[in-house]
């Protein structure tokens, strides 16, 4: 179900074109490589840490959106076999499991961004910083985890207006 108050849907909406520009640099950064590696026998030096820098941008900005927006693959195999009682159960457990996934996720990102930033772990070919990679996945899980609380609220409230 559509959950899109007005400022989760303006945030989820500009991680969703942030999650864009990463897929069009992902593109271009992987073009190039192949025209610079195939044409002119010169490959790009750290091409596949950039690449992989803004995978993890792409990916983690693009879940909040996705989860906002309902676009995400979702299989509802009991869906036809439950009651609507069954149905909002069965959502407000699915919501309620993410969100404590989620919530590891978080933490655990948290504390590995926070160890990379204090070690200054970086990447071993461009010598970039580790931290930020670790931030995008505790920004995106972070505002996923408000799509899904958004989401348990709205399926509550219907659950409340179809039993008054």
């Amino acid at each position: 179900m559509k959950v899109r108050p007005r400022i989760i849907g303006r945030i989820t909406l500009w991680l969703g074109v942030l999650s864009g520009v990463f897929l069009v640099a992902i593109l271009g950064m992987v073009a190039a490589g192949v025209v610079s590696r195939y044409v002119f026998n010169a490959p790009i030096f750290g091409g596949a840490e950039l690449v992989q820098f803004a995978s993890v941008g792409m990916i983690m900005c693009a879940i909040p959106y996705c989860g906002a927006s309902d676009s995400h693959i979702r299989v509802d195999i009991f869906d036809s076999a439950l009651n609507r009682t069954g149905r909002i159960i069965g959502e407000v457990i699915y919501v309620v499991a993410s969100i404590a996934v989620f919530s590891f996720l978080i933490r655990r990102a948290w504390d590995k961004m926070l160890d990379a930033r204090q070690y200054g772990d970086a990447t071993n070919i461009l010598n970039l910083p580790i931290w930020p990679m670790q931030a995008f996945i505790v920004l995106g899980a972070v505002a996923f985890s408000v799509v899904l609380l958004g989401q348990l609220i709205h399926t509550l409230n219907v659950g409340r207006a179809q039993d008054e």
